[in-house]
């Protein structure tokens, strides 16, 4: 391999030669190599393109192992923007999670209500015997209308009669609730955004509680931008002025630095209270080395790395960026939807297929959302990712199946990279797999290969198209 490159361009290959290679990665399409995919939809996560300024600030990065510059700059570019008095830094959004729950659900059986977290995060809480209740508002995001483009409404937030009552009940029996998650925007229901107003109700009912408050801030432009775009009180607030009003309704916030802030690695942690912060900074040395609080800790980051994210999130909240993305989200789901497939209506970073709807043949326990995935590639060679019963995973208690509200595939966006017409190749595929979509089976789990996430790594038995 000495001297060899990766492929630059990518080229559809053959179908049977796309057969072989689910074959080989035993239907799972976490383990297909990028350079055998055509369309890579799996994730919008580290995937975006960087910009010219980006590239310009990774060639100042201080690659010091302590009190590095670029460090210092990041965590003053994030508490300028989120408005947070103590920042930690970590290498992405998954570690963050580790780090902050463990310090929350120091002890099993602790209680964490809001609207649904992601799979990872779900992972994360219930590795450490937390026990989520989920309190979302609409569970059954509906199919797209292409004529109208979208609801208005926002479809991710917190359910507040359900959430009162929920708290109400755990209280009465003397259960210990760690905190309240809100997601926004909420990756598990289709993307969809919580609202200005929501946040704040959610703020109000904690408050008389003494429960904190966690944000997922993975995806806070393009949750602002809804906000922006659909609350009046919002219409002439910047992102940037957005984004911080929403992380004042909490008390600390959790993001991936590689969603909305435009970097390719990367996470960060804000809280408010100095205790949490040390508490937590002693979790991350204690697991990817030197973090302080008051110091330049790096997070397992390099330096060129710290400063493309600390210019990404400069970048992320200008609304002419933002609206072009969304628009082309909202764009490639209306075209979707125009080849027969149940499109639900978009959030801001990825089109959801209702597989289950496409697929009427297969029950839930046969995984519709994968099994669309894979048909995706075989035929196209998209790559994409099931959001349904498949990624919900097990419950910890019976070790039953869990099934979700809706059996999607998601086709994430990554940002400033396909254009318009290299995307027709999905829409065109779409055409292809509408015409079949019969005779596309269901898929089982290898019961001697069945691994926790279980999309990250299980294997699966197919039978094809």
């Amino acid at each position: 391999m000495t001297g060899e490159r990766w492929p630059q361009k990518k080229h559809p290959l053959h179908r049977s030669a796309r057969r072989d290679l689910l074959a080989s990665a035993y239907n799972n399409v976490f383990a297909l190599n990028s350079s055998d995919i055509f369309i890579d939809l799996l994730t919008d996560s580290g995937t975006g393109k960087m910009s010219s300024a980006q590239w310009e600030a990774l060639l100042n990065g201080d690659e010091s192992y302590a009190g590095s510059f670029s460090a210092t700059r990041l965590k003053e570019v994030i508490r300028d923007f989120f408005g947070m008095p103590y920042v930690l830094l970590v290498n992405q959004g998954r570690a963050a999670e580790a780090v902050y729950f463990n310090v929350l659900l120091d002890t099993p059986g602790k209680y964490v209500l809001g609207n649904t977290p992601f799979d990872t995060t779900r992972h994360n809480i219930e590795k450490r015997g937390g026990i989520i209740v989920d309190c979302t508002k609409t569970t059954q995001v509906p199919i797209l209308n292409p004529d109208t483009h979208a609801t208005g409404e926002f479809l991710g937030d917190v359910a507040i009669d359900e959430l009162k009552q929920q708290i109400d009940i755990l209280i009465s029996k003397n259960q210990d609730i760690a905190f309240i998650i809100i997601t926004a925007t909420c990756n598990s229901n289709a993307g969809q955004p919580v609202s200005m107003k929501n946040m704040r109700e959610v703020q109000r009912i904690a408050r008389g509680y003494d429960i904190p408050i966690l944000l997922d801030l993975a995806r806070y432009a393009e949750n602002a931008y809804f906000i922006k775009q659909r609350e009046e009180e919002y219409r002439d607030v910047s992102i940037a002025g957005i984004v911080r009003d929403m992380v004042h309704c909490a008390d600390g916030f959790l993001a991936s630095g590689k969603k909305d802030a435009l970097g390719n690695m990367g996470g960060f942690i804000g809280l408010r209270d100095r205790n949490i912060a040390e508490l937590v900074a002693q979790e991350i040395r204690g697991s990817i080395g030197l973090e302080l609080v008051d110091g330049a800790g790096y997070g397992g980051m390099s330096g060129r790395d710290l400063e493309a994210l600390a210019t990404g999130i400069q970048e992320s909240v200008d609304f002419e960026y933002l609206d072009r993305r969304v628009s082309q989200v909202h764009w490639l789901a209306c075209e979707i939807s125009l080849t027969g497939a149940p499109v639900l209506t978009p959030g801001g970073h990825a089109v959801f297929v209702d597989a289950g709807a496409f697929l009427p043949h297969l029950t839930w326990e046969q995984f519709p959302g994968h099994a669309l995935a894979l048909a995706l590639y075989l035929e196209g060679g998209i790559r994409s990712v099931e959001v349904g019963s498949l990624m919900l995973g097990r419950d910890p208690d019976t070790g039953e199946n869990r099934q979700a509200p809706q059996e999607l595939t998601r086709l994430a966006i990554p940002r400033r990279l396909y254009t318009d017409k290299e995307l027709a190749c999905v829409i065109e595929t779409f055409k292809s797999l509408s015409e079949k979509a019969s005779s596309i089976s269901g898929v089982k789990i290898d019961p001697d290969h069945e691994y926790i996430p279980r999309h990250f790594a299980a294997r699966f038995l197919w039978e094809g198209i």
